[in-house]
């Protein structure tokens, strides 16, 4: 018997009905399901259990810091460096003026005139510091009461008080302290530090501008014309002596046996330094003159110029692993605490970086920076505290001084070495 259209109709009708209700219900389900399983997931990654996880790693991350201390200002311009022993910081000025103040609270201790303008940066040890002069006098001094201790202009024919362009202090050398001094017109000479007696001279008859360098038996020391001379450091017996390609303006680097040079051509030169042998070079990009003395941090070496990079490069093999931005570039060493590298820009910048070339912190201050950075020591006796020991492994005070004159201590802070 056949359906009528009506009936057949309303049954069709109710049959789509029923099968849409059915498929929306199931579609609903379906993202019920869905949205609890991925409520479970969002609700296990924010649990405790996982959220403590995440703070200890941030609070394990390494933390690193600069601040300044106090600042002293200096009568006279001040072109020479910083320089400090365990207890105080030394700085001298053009006009003559040599001053020693307490490291921790900036107070000064006492304040002598040398009579002549302090052309470098002072050496100093918990007995004496010395200066070199533009007269070419070099002078020590007691570094407890600024008295004098003993004095040498020695007579350079056919001249008499030649600058001191650069002044070095050895470590102790067979019971003996060497302090070398080097002069404009390429003299060289070698003295006990603590009697001011002459023990040996060279002459390298070229003009110099770098300080000269010891390490272990040697002396190294340079020509602005691009000659390096190796000397036996208590003799004076030529060990080698190699030329590199453009001027050197900054003291060179040992490390790991090997003769870091910078070069007024933006070029560091490595060389064997018990042979003297060529290694390898590394190029800045912009070929900018390198005017302080590269940082090394593990085997990576940080190298600055004038222009607005740091180059990383690989120690071993010198090809560059990377760079980091600085504004201004710098004329200053780059000196490494640990794990941290600091730099010290022509705008006034202090920056500590680490391997990696990422600035980890800086500081600003407002005068133009152009000498080094110089690390206060920690004593190693039994009479000093086991707190400022225990101190002294995550901070360590530093000096510097500004070209206006002023003289400015600064602590970095920074976690323990692993």
């Amino acid at each position: 018997m056949r359906m009528p259209l009506s009936r057949f109709c309303h049954h069709t009708r109710s049959t789509l009905l029923m099968s849409f209700a059915l498929g929306l219900c199931a579609a609903l389900l379906s993202q019920i399901f869905l949205f609890n399983t991925a409520d479970a997931r969002w609700h296990r990654k924010l649990s405790p259990r996982n959220h403590r996880t995440k703070t200890s790693t941030q609070q394990h991350s390494p933390s690193v810091t600069l601040k300044k201390l106090w600042t002293q200002p200096l009568e006279g311009r001040t072109l020479a460096g910083a320089s400090s022993n365990t207890t105080h910081a030394f700085a001298a000025t053009q006009e003559g003026n040599l001053y020693a103040f307490n490291g921790s609270t900036g107070e000064k201790a006492w304040q002598v005139n040398v009579g002549e303008p302090v052309s470098e940066t002072p050496l100093a040890s918990d007995l004496l510091v010395i200066v070199g002069t533009e007269h070419g006098t070099l002078a020590a001094y007691h570094a407890h009461n600024g008295a004098l201790a003993w004095k040498q202009t020695p007579h350079i024919a056919p001249y008499k008080g030649l600058p001191i362009e650069g002044l070095t202090s050895s470590h102790q050398n067979n019971n003996h302290h060497y302090i070398a001094s080097l002069y404009a017109n390429g003299a060289l000479f070698v003295w006990d530090k603590y009697t001011g007696k002459p023990i040996w001279k060279a002459f390298l008859n070229k003009p110099c501008k770098a300080p000269p360098v010891f390490s272990n038996n040697a002396l190294y020391a340079s020509t602005m014309d691009g000659h390096i001379h190796a000397f036996q450091a208590q003799t004076g017996q030529p060990l080698w002596t190699h030329e590199i390609d453009g001027p050197i303006f900054s003291q060179a680097t040992v490390w790991n046996d090997k003769l870091l040079v910078p070069s007024g051509t933006g070029a560091l030169f490595t060389l064997n330094a018990n042979t003297g042998n060529f290694l390898w070079s590394y190029t800045e990009r912009q070929g900018k003159p390198l005017l302080g003395q590269p940082g090394i941090i593990q085997d990576t070496i940080l190298v600055g110029s004038l222009s607005n990079r740091l180059g990383l490069v690989n120690g071993k093999l010198g090809f560059r692993t990377g760079e980091a931005r600085i504004t201004g570039g710098t004329e200053s060493a780059i000196i490494t605490i640990g794990h941290t590298a600091l730099i010290q820009t022509t705008t006034g910048k202090i920056l500590a970086i680490n391997q990696d070339g990422r600035i980890q912190a800086k500081l600003s201050l407002p005068y133009y920076l152009k000498s080094n950075l110089i690390e206060q020591p920690i004593p190693n006796n039994s009479d000093y505290s086991s707190e400022r020991k225990a101190q002294a492994k995550t901070t360590t005070r530093l000096f510097t001084t500004g070209q206006g004159g002023s003289l400015t201590a600064i602590e970095l802070s920074q976690p323990t070495s692993k």
